[in-house]
């Protein structure tokens, strides 16, 4: 039974929630008890699936134990930012992050796999679209200005997270790092490029110029690529990289040039 005064009501709404959150402070003593303890379950387990959507292997790595713990904490703890259902993984990987080494030691690699694995559905989900007004897409990549994928996402880590599972748990970072390209193709199915360092540092210029100023062409990137790297006088340098764009465009990483 509810109380009648608002006053009282918001109190038992407070006292109610900071219970559903954490079983172990008193529910309200109006509470039924027998549908509270469903609805405390069904609270958690929604929470608990769209959390676990976003990371499948890592639940394995975890184990069931240790995985319903750390979900529970979070539950706990946290406050969303976001009223969004899928923006629950990424405030669990933004809260996890302070946390994971402490918490979990033995595994220094976790987060970063995390944040790999969160990646395929950010990737997946992002509102972002073409506009194919704006965009040619048999453009010449090198004259003109090649235009990244806008679902496209670059990132680095120091652990090799393509190869992380049950079976296979690194115990050391890599000196160089990994460096992945994720992104959305025309079948909206998520790819996955593991990229050498050439291709990072391009894909890295491509997507970090400015919208506001005038954007340099394929050449003009590839030519400050090669001066950074001390190859300004080496041809191969310069087919290498249009070999690499035409690559990309193929894939669906590019979309083409900009109009």
């Amino acid at each position: 039974m509810q109380p009648a005064n608002p006053l009282h009501f918001a109190r038992y709404q407070a006292s109610l929630g900071t219970h559903l959150r954490n079983p172990r402070r008193a529910a309200p003593e109006q509470a039924p008890q027998r549908p509270l303890a469903i609805y405390r379950e069904l609270l958690f387990n929604n929470l608990k699936g769209f959390v676990g959507a976003a990371f499948p292997i890592s639940q394995e790595i975890l184990g069931e134990q240790d995985w319903d713990a750390l979900v529970r904490d979070f539950y706990r703890r946290h406050r969303c930012r976001s009223p969004l259902f899928r923006d629950i993984a990424g405030e669990f990987l933004d809260w996890f992050e302070p946390l994971a080494v402490e918490r979990f030691p033995h595994w220094p690699f976790l987060w970063s796999f995390m944040h790999y694995e969160w990646l395929e559905l950010a990737v997946s989900i992002s509102p972002q679209g073409i506009k194919p007004n704006r965009i040619n897409p048999w453009g010449d990549l090198l004259q003109q200005v090649p235009v990244l994928n806008p679902s496209a996402r670059l990132a680095h880590y120091a652990w090799p997270v393509h190869q992380i599972g049950p079976n296979h748990l690194p115990d050391a970072a890599a000196e160089a790092g990994y460096s992945y390209l994720l992104f959305r193709d025309q079948q909206d199915q998520v790819r996955f490029n593991l990229l050498n360092p050439l291709s990072a540092c391009l894909i890295e210029a491509i997507g970090s110029q400015p919208g506001s100023e005038p954007r340099p062409s394929g050449r003009t990137l590839l030519l400050r690529l090669a001066a950074d790297a001390g190859q300004d006088d080496n041809p191969a340098f310069i087919d290498a990289g249009a070999e690499l764009l035409r690559q990309l465009r193929a894939q669906g990483a590019l979309i083409g040039t900009q109009i």
